[in-house]
């Protein structure tokens, strides 16, 4: 189990966008950011298990032009 800390940029399953820790218990972790999946913009916080959750990785991130082509950095 990884050890949060506020301000921690986080990586949760519903979007490849980070998250932020705003919010920590005992085994949850309060985490702000667009639950839309990147189509809204729009900024909202819930309590998440923090097993859900990684630590941002953004050499993971993979990006796509227009034509849905992988791009390659």
């Amino acid at each position: 189990m990884h050890n949060f800390k506020i301000d921690d940029e986080v990586k949760h399953p519903c979007d490849e966008a980070p998250f932020k820790v705003v919010g920590i218990r005992k085994n949850e972790v309060e985490i702000e950011g667009d639950w839309s999946g990147g189509m809204h913009y729009c900024c909202e916080k819930d309590w998440v298990s923090s097993e859900s959750i990684k630590p941002y990785d953004a050499s993971e991130i993979k990006h796509y032009g227009k034509d849905g082509k992988l791009i390659q950095k």
